[in-house]
């Protein structure tokens, strides 16, 4: 699936759901950002006094090995920019993601 068109070739078509059907007005935004919006979503909506299960499956590191450019350091070697870049960005999202249930007093949960 491609990190910004959310087209799946196999397939020849949108792989980007909300809920229960395709997530169509995402094109161009990056996939791993809209998953963690939902999840920092769910997190500050969610009721505190009942319990949360929360599963993110991130799509980082996996080809095609695209990245919002602000990820990628260019004293990297050119041939793994872009991946390590994806690393990058999955380190902010997983801090992101942490620090929002943390704030919410649910990380000990």
């Amino acid at each position: 699936e491609d990190h910004y068109t959310h087209h799946f070739g196999i397939l020849n078509g949108t792989d980007m759901w909300n809920d229960t059907a395709p997530a169509y007005g995402t094109t161009g935004q990056y996939g791993d950002d809209l998953y963690v919006a939902r999840s920092l979503r769910i997190i500050a909506e969610h009721d505190t006094a009942a319990p949360l299960f929360l599963y993110h499956a991130f799509q980082n590191t996996h080809t095609p090995y695209q990245v919002p450019e602000e990820y990628v350091d260019p004293s990297d070697p050119e041939k793994v920019q872009a991946f390590f870049g994806m690393i990058r960005h999955l380190d902010t999202a997983v801090l992101n993601i942490t620090n929002a249930l943390k704030a919410r007093d649910m990380w000990r949960d």
